[in-house]
């Protein structure tokens, strides 16, 4: 559950199951006492193929809606991969990080909105990701991925001179858990 900037309560649900379905939100009038879709076509399509799972919403102190989602093509967890973006003023029109606009629903095929293009069994965690702000106000992603030894690091990503920029957090390894310094 959510509002929309009217106050509205809107209710976000997955038609369908873990690994295949789309995502929709419907809003209720109290008016009325009834739900209606908040859009005409479903936020993410998957259809029988995948789902997006996306994290809470952020409405951001730029009075943008700001959301991610990784997508899963089964119901196991190692298929996640691609962690998403896109943002909106009113929940119902979409925009790419860069403001060119979406036509819903958003789909895998859908250009632009990938952040980091995690493949499967790359280490992304549905529900891992997170939506902050720096001490400028700029949108900084955090999310979790396999490096190239196979190792689960943290990243952040930020949206700069038109594209997605990533960089992880840290340097760790199995073999030296604590960094040269602060070993005791």
């Amino acid at each position: 559950f959510l509002h929309n900037p009217s106050g509205d309560l809107v209710f976000e649900y997955r038609s369908g199951v873990s690994g295949a379905g789309d995502t929709i939100r419907n809003r209720y009038d109290e008016r009325t006492r009834t739900w209606t879709r908040l859009t005409a076509a479903p936020l993410f399509y998957g259809g029988k193929a995948r789902n997006a799972y996306p994290i809470p919403l952020v409405h951001g102190a730029d009075g943008w809606y700001h959301q991610v989602w990784i997508w899963r093509e089964s119901p196991w967890c190692e298929t996640n991969h691609a962690i998403s973006y896109m943002r909106s003023r009113d929940l119902v029109h979409w925009e790419r990080a860069g403001g060119k606009p979406l036509d819903l629903p958003v789909s895998l095929a859908t250009p632009g909105v990938v952040v980091d293009d995690v493949p499967l069994r790359g280490g992304a965690i549905n529900g891992g990701q997170s939506i902050g702000f720096d001490l400028d106000g700029k949108l900084v992603i955090a999310y979790i991925k396999y490096d190239e030894n196979g190792i689960t690091q943290l990243y952040f990503a930020r949206w700069m001179d038109g594209a997605w920029h990533s960089v992880q957090a840290g340097r760790s390894s199995h073999d030296d858990p604590l960094p040269a310094g602060r070993r005791s």
